[in-house]
């Protein structure tokens, strides 16, 4: 593993700034001396993502997420420690520390190279062997489906020879590439009868090469041309491969402006779609849309038109899909094929100038929510119409104001309730929630605690608060350490075991320290860090511990509960269980009697 010097990680990180770095990511707005935004690791809706610029350290009280800036790199670009250093050294225009490569670094580089060079090599095989009398079938396939041979050629497409002697495997370990680099690429497989032979991966189908990044060939998707399972088959994920992190044929729109995108679900889609002069879609590869893939349109454009299939698989994914680019803050609007069509169907068809009309048409993700929640009821029913009218008043009432005086009178029209008493609906059955992310003001940690809605957050918040103090004064160290049973989350006891070797007073040496920390511990210290100091700090000391304590009794409850209900307990065994299920909640009600200092 690479190593970089203490000193040489702190001068990196005074040189960066959290603030600017999350703002690429997600958009922060100021509130209670944070920032705040929808958290660019879940869906949400509502603020839970935090950033403290000070402490240059970042938390989310939805999914937990947090730690240092370095640590937001690895998080939100799945790369490595020694990965996220190098891109926030090139951010900052820092040299590389010397010596901080080492042998093993150098060779996984190589590594890498050498299977993009096989990826290249397999492409133009597949596509010479498209063109010679082998591929004719594969050919007539593709002009079956309106693919010319220029479209052909410009997505470089080709032909998987059929059979199990690894045609592809000679060709490539014959020029040189040995039988490691071309399996671990997704190239080839060793045969499990003979550890001697390989055979090909791709075999007897149509080939799409994946470009990625510097216009690279990554990996390959394959069509089958008959009714072989599964229809399309990828590169399985390898060192240079990740199916989430890439769309197919945005590659073709680097260096351009291209103003929105056309999202479909396939390759033929995309390739249907430049056969026709619509050269501005791209696909995922044959799973649902990831929030990395919408990052990569967001990079490109403001506005997505999503154009998958007309059937009710593909209706499902739209939904699913909008979820996740609502997230990246991206305008979608969808387009409505007719008759289940999907859009290389419907261009055969209906033609170019068609599908234009169609994408401006398309229409807003909450009139295609609205309508798709419609599809679930028989209007021509009373009954199905009144639930129909409550739950679209429930989906309206999330919507923004502006858009709730448009939608309300939809939803009046389709159902044939006045929009007055559809948004009456709403607002009587508290449908519509006001969320509200506040940092709790520890004066008196029972009530933080206890207004908690679970048992596993109310632990958590204890023991985040034990070790805020320990890492607020030291001297509560050994006092925290004697209550150590107690703490049992993971990422709490990986950091209550490094409490004495934190830097203090050195904010860039913290950072370098929190950076360095394994599993949940950089996100349980920015949890704790996330919470305002105790302005009583012995009565937060005395009350965390006498929860965790009745916490501990409640599960202790628990157990004992579900020994007492199991039909093999003996009558007197279950006599005891009662006597000490008895005796723990004597002793929480005689905790809870006492009561807790405000």
């Amino acid at each position: 593993m690479a190593y970089f010097p203490d000193a040489w990680l702190e001068e990196l990180i005074s040189k960066c700034d959290i603030a600017a770095l999350a703002s690429e990511y997600v958009q922060l707005k100021p509130r209670g001396g944070r920032l705040w935004g929808c958290c660019p690791f879940h869906h949400e809706k509502t603020p839970s993502f935090s950033v403290s610029p000070d402490k240059n350290m970042y938390y989310c009280f939805g999914c937990k997420k947090g730690g240092s800036l370095i640590n937001f790199v690895m998080d939100i670009e799945n790369v490595s420690f020694v990965d996220a250093v190098r891109q926030l050294a090139e951010r900052v225009g820092m040299e590389l520390p010397e010596h901080s490569d080492e042998k093993g670094a150098v060779q996984n580089r190589e590594k890498r190279e050498k299977m993009y060079s096989a990826t290249r090599e397999a492409a133009l095989f597949y596509h010479q062997r498209l063109k010679q009398p082998m591929g004719r079938e594969a050919c007539e396939y593709l002009a079956k489906r309106g693919v010319s041979a220029e479209t052909t050629t410009a997505f470089g497409l080709g032909w998987a020879p059929d059979g199990w002697d690894g045609e592809l495997f000679k060709h490539l370990n014959n020029n040189g590439y040995s039988p490691e680099t071309l399996t671990e690429a997704g190239l080839c497989s060793k045969s499990k009868k003979d550890d001697s032979k390989y055979y090909d991966w791709f075999r007897g189908r149509v080939i799409f090469p994946i470009i990625g990044s510097y216009n690279r060939v990554v990996g390959f998707g394959a069509r089958a041309m008959g009714n072989e399972q599964p229809k399309y088959l990828n590169t399985s994920e390898t060192p240079i491969f990740n199916k989430r992190k890439i769309l197919f044929g945005l590659n073709r729109l680097k260096g351009k402006n291209p103003g929105r995108i056309i999202l479909v679900e396939g390759y033929m889609d995309v390739i249907g779609l430049h056969e026709h002069g619509i050269v501005n879609a791209v696909a995922s590869l044959g799973t649902a849309l990831t929030q990395q893939q919408a990052r990569l349109l967001k990079n490109t454009v403001s506005e997505v038109i999503l154009a998958y299939d007309g059937d009710f698989a593909g209706q499902k994914a739209t939904l699913e899909a909008l979820k996740t680019l609502e997230a990246e803050g991206l305008i979608a609007r969808v387009l409505s094929f007719p008759n289940g069509m999907d859009p290389d169907e419907f261009l055969l068809s209906k033609g170019e100038d068609a599908f234009r009309a169609l994408c401006d048409e398309a229409v807003s993700q909450n009139s295609f929510r609205l309508n798709y929640l419609k599809s679930d009821y028989d209007l021509n029913s009373e009954d199905q119409r009144m639930a129909f009218a409550r739950a679209g008043s429930n989906l309206v009432s999330q919507f923004s104001p502006v858009e709730q005086e448009h939608y309300f009178a939809e939803l009046a029209s389709m159902t044939g309730f006045s929009r007055e008493t559809l948004a009456l609906e709403a607002q009587t059955a508290g449908i519509r929630e006001v969320h509200k992310n506040t940092v709790t003001n520890y004066r008196n940690t029972r009530n933080a605690m206890t207004k908690l809605p679970s048992e596993d957050d109310r632990r958590r918040n204890a023991e985040g608060l034990l070790i805020r103090l320990a890492i607020d004064d030291p001297a509560y160290i050994p006092r925290i350490e004697e209550q150590k049973q107690l703490i049992t989350g993971a990422g709490a006891t990986a950091l209550m075991d490094t409490l004495k070797d934190m830097p203090r007073g050195d904010p860039e040496a913290l950072q370098v320290f929190v950076s360095r920390m394994e599993g949940n511990a950089s996100s349980c210290f920015a949890q704790c860090m996330s919470m305002p100091e105790c302005e009583d700090p012995e009565t937060c000391f005395s009350e965390c511990v006498a929860e965790l304590i009745r916490l501990d009794r409640e599960s202790e409850i628990e157990k004992l509960q579900q020994q007492f209900q199991d039909d093999t307990t003996t009558k007197d065994k279950k006599a005891e269980l009662l006597r000490r299920i008895g005796e723990l909640r004597g002793k929480n009600d005689e905790a809870e009697g006492r009561g807790y200092e405000p």
